[in-house]
């Protein structure tokens, strides 16, 4: 048995959010979260267990990723052998392919038995995109609704993976409350209220925000596109060890506020300072849309992904256990192990 971190991403436009919700099969093709797809793509592999992966992040319906992440323990179907890490990137990214299923492997790689894609990890990076009208466009319908213009002032390449941000916006005075959510704070304020029904264990809700930005943004081939001109784009960048739910679409939410005049930085200080879901109801500037949301990278320490260095040796030996039982139970004993490159690897 073989632990394996993989790096992949998404459009999650067609997913119902990353993580399954139940304990369902992962061969209904009715399901439609990223870790259903993930589960249903190893079963190409035929390992022979029953392969259940743990997300790093667990992001809502409309979120994407450029880089997410997640831990999967695989059995190989013949005795003696171990998938080789490009294998698996490789015969998942055909799968996925053949059923225009909107995730793809980056890379794959062996990790530790005891690594762990969500304790391990030591930041999470998340961009969320506007684009703000430089003017109205579409002068001759003033009492076009806010979706119709929506609909009318975002490029179609944009539809689902920004969010337009009607004028007025002052980004100066959006960019300059970003900042105020860096450092420790608690963050109740700004994370969704818990439903009566969710038996988990609250959350802490104090994080230290590494990086809260906002900068220029791109459009996508804004080049070729004729709404280029008339467009601003904006990204929030976030950074932090870890996040709440929905937290980064309340933050953009109470900042794109602050550039529409809605709210102040006195106003956000005060969410911060007083942190309960009453505080954010004095103020309700609303949370944004989820297309805009992206999980941009999972990082993690590089010693923690580091294999031992007879990490082969024994699972060459005993492949039917992992390589932490082996240790565990004292069954281990020198002799003359396989070398990795003389190992059949499928």
């Amino acid at each position: 048995m073989v632990r394996y971190l993989l790096f992949f991403s998404y459009i999650g436009t067609k997913f119902n959010g990353a993580q399954a919700q139940a304990a369902i099969d992962v061969r209904n093709p009715r399901v439609r979260t990223v870790q259903c797809a993930l589960e249903a793509g190893l079963l190409t592999l035929k390992p022979k267990n029953e392969p259940r992966t743990s997300l790093s992040s667990r992001t809502d319906s409309g979120v994407h990723a450029f880089e997410s992440t997640a831990h999967v323990d695989l059995h190989h179907f013949e005795h003696g052998k171990f998938y080789k890490p490009d294998v698996i990137t490789f015969a998942m990214n055909v799968y996925f392919a053949d059923r225009d299923c909107d995730v793809r492997i980056l890379r794959t790689r062996i990790v530790p038995d005891e690594f762990n894609c969500r304790h391990n990890a030591t930041s999470r990076t998340y961009v969320y995109r506007i684009a703000v009208p430089k003017r109205d466009i579409l002068p001759g319908l003033p009492d076009m609704s806010l979706r119709s213009k929506y609909i009318s002032l975002l490029p179609l390449l944009e539809m689902n993976s920004c969010n337009l941000v009607y004028p007025p916006f002052d980004a100066e005075a959006a960019g300059k409350a970003a900042r105020l959510f860096r450092g420790t704070h608690n963050f109740t304020s700004f994370m969704m209220k818990r439903s009566s029904r969710d038996r988990n264990p609250p959350r802490n809700p104090v994080r230290n925000m590494e990086v809260a930005e906002m900068t220029p943004g791109r459009g996508i081939l804004v080049e070729h596109d004729q709404f280029h001109d008339h467009l601003e784009y904006w990204d929030f960048t976030f950074r932090s060890s870890g996040f709440l739910h929905r937290q980064v679409r309340r933050m953009v939410g109470a900042l794109c506020a602050v550039g529409s005049g809605r709210l102040t930085e006195e106003n956000i200080t005060y969410m911060l300072d007083n942190p309960s879901h009453l505080s954010w109801m004095k103020f309700n500037p609303g949370h944004t849309p989820p297309q805009g949301l992206f999980l941009k990278k999972v990082t993690y320490n590089e010693k923690d992904m580091t294999l031992p260095a007879d990490y082969f040796e024994v699972i060459a030996k005993y492949p039917h256990a992992t390589y932490l039982n082996q240790k565990r139970n004292g069954m281990l004993f020198r002799s003359q192990f396989l070398s990795f490159d003389k190992v059949f690897i499928n």
